[in-house]
């Protein structure tokens, strides 16, 4: 073999040895913005390089900044950073855990501009083994589409596409547009969108927002509200969501009936501590009111207009103490039968409010309490039984060892009372009584009730006698009058004796070998 032949089968080899196996990988410097940023390019298949123009196929691979560019067959310019690819073309990786398949795509890996074509996207999910998928936000972030521009870094324009934030392939409800721009970690703007639900069509808007996997929670406009009501007439409405923290909202709308005037609503939420927790919500409606007739047939205007607030919250407070509240303020009855939404709700005539703060410690609580107990017995205006309890102290204490065998426990409570009944009247033959009671002023009540126990305990069996007195003082009394009575400013003081005797047998326990119904 002459040296001419053997040189000419060295090269061949050479040129050709890309054939054989996953073929070499190589290092293209690439220039990004200011910075020489170095790119990996493998694949599987034959690499051809012509000046700075590398054709590659079979399961490419090209590695730059954190991100990964995947496809059957790209041809990349090293110079310009531009790649041309196709079939099963994927981009994954950036801190919003990208992750996009296409068809075929250009994209330039310098300047992060391309297009995307029958494009499905996802963002803030993170896909193990291909099936697992771990959310890295509360908010993920999912479109599909005919195309996809890539502007910039995060910025993206959809075209004939849809965006949700529920996993496909059959996502609960879906926004769908001709025309999507969305900044990952920002804001998703639609144009004539539909909002869809199961993929049926619902409600048309001219311009929406939704996030685009953005951490946290965003103020806006809600859906708006439109229906009709043989009540209400047709109905209009919006509501705009203010989040004014992590650890707090509010929300606040209007609705307008046709047939019966305007509807306020509101609730605010927060979450101040780790073991506080408040809401309020507010409902209300200014009645133009309906005619009707009364029960001799006059015609008149019915006004059902009216307000309900609600308050409950729950707080850790200084010196040990924990508090609750949970309260609610109904201006009259008629409005909770006409404009509340459940029949439950609708036959309930009771209003409760409660609110306290409370210290345990070492067996002893301490309690400041106080109550407002309503109970509406019609429609008309004032007719509402009310029973308040003035702020009121109690302490109080588990059973203690005293001496050796003998065990204590005390109650001890200190309140004021008023209680408003309304003064309807009863005729007989003879008179006519009155049946409402009314307080006067405040009532003081006093309570003093300590007991005294002596548990035995023989060969499984428990004894436990107990003795036990109490005093109750009342600042009023209640003298009787046929009904319900009057009260009077004259004390009363009650006194009983409590004896009680409590035997227990010894408990039986058996353990079966085996199960009843194997």
């Amino acid at each position: 073999m002459n040296v001419r032949s053997l040189l000419s089968i060295t090269l061949a080899i050479l040129c050709h040895c890309q054939l054989a196996g996953r073929l070499f990988g190589f290092q293209a410097p690439l220039p990004v913005g200011a910075k020489r940023e170095p790119v990996s390019i493998s694949s599987d298949g034959p690499q051809e390089k012509t000046g700075n123009l590398y054709h590659l196929s079979r399961n490419v691979e090209i590695k730059f900044r954190d991100y990964v560019f995947h496809a059957d067959d790209v041809t990349f310019d090293n110079d310009t950073g531009e790649a041309t690819a196709t079939g099963h073309v994927e981009l994954s990786g950036g801190e919003e855990d990208l992750l996009l398949h296409a068809s075929r795509a250009t994209y330039n890996i310098k300047t992060e501009n391309g297009r995307f074509y029958d494009v499905l996207g996802t963002a803030g999910m993170d896909y193990h083994g291909g099936t697992r998928v771990a959310l890295r936000t509360d908010n993920p972030f999912v479109f599909q589409g005919q195309l996809v521009e890539k502007i910039g870094k995060r910025t993206y324009i959809l075209h004939h596409g849809m965006v949700t934030s529920c996993l496909l392939p059959n996502p609960k409800w879906t926004f769908r547009s001709g025309r999507i721009v969305f900044t990952l970690h920002g804001m998703a703007k639609m144009y004539n969108a539909t909002f869809r639900l199961r993929d049926i069509p619902v409600v048309y808007l001219p311009f929406a927002e939704h996030p685009a996997e953005r951490p946290g929670r965003q103020s806006g406009f809600l859906i708006p509200t439109l229906g009709n009501s043989s009540r209400k007439g047709f109905i209009i409405g919006d509501s705009y969501f203010w989040a004014v923290n992590r650890s707090m909202d509010a929300t606040v709308g209007t609705e307008f009936f046709s047939s019966r005037g305007w509807s306020q609503h509101g609730n605010f939420r927060a979450r101040p501590g780790e073991n506080s927790t408040f809401e309020a919500s507010y409902f209300g409606v200014l009645d133009r009111g309906f005619r009707t007739v009364d029960a001799n047939g006059v015609p008149f205007l019915q006004n059902q207009g009216g307000e309900d607030v609600r308050v409950n919250g729950i707080s850790d407070l200084p010196f040990g103490f924990h508090g609750a509240i949970g309260a609610e303020y109904l201006s009259r009855y008629l409005f909770r039968l006409a404009w509340t939404e459940t029949f439950a709700q609708a036959v309930d005539s009771e209003v409760k409010s409660r609110a306290y703060a409370s210290r345990p410690q070492n067996g002893f609580n301490f309690t400041l309490f106080f109550s407002r107990y309503q109970n509406f017995q019609s429609v008309a205006p004032n007719d509402v039984i009310e029973i308040v309890h003035a702020p009121s102290l109690e302490f109080s204490s588990v059973e203690r060892p005293l001496f050796r065998a003998l065990r204590y426990s005390f109650d001890l409570a200190g309140e004021g009372l008023t209680r408003s009944q309304p003064a309807a009247t009863t005729s007989s033959q003879t008179q006519t009584v009155p049946t409402g009671l009314h307080t006067d002023g405040l009532v003081g009540r006093v309570d003093v009730h300590p007991s005294i126990s002596l548990p035995l305990f023989l060969r499984g069996w428990t004894v436990r006698p107990e003795f036990a007195v109490r005093d109750t003082y009342y600042s009023q009394r209640l003298l009787p009058n046929g009904n319900v009575g009057t009260t009077v400013e004259d004390a009363i003081n009650r006194r009983d004796i409590e004896t009680s005797f409590e035997v227990r047998p010894p408990t039986l326990v058996r353990t079966f070998d085996k199960t009843v119904f194997g």
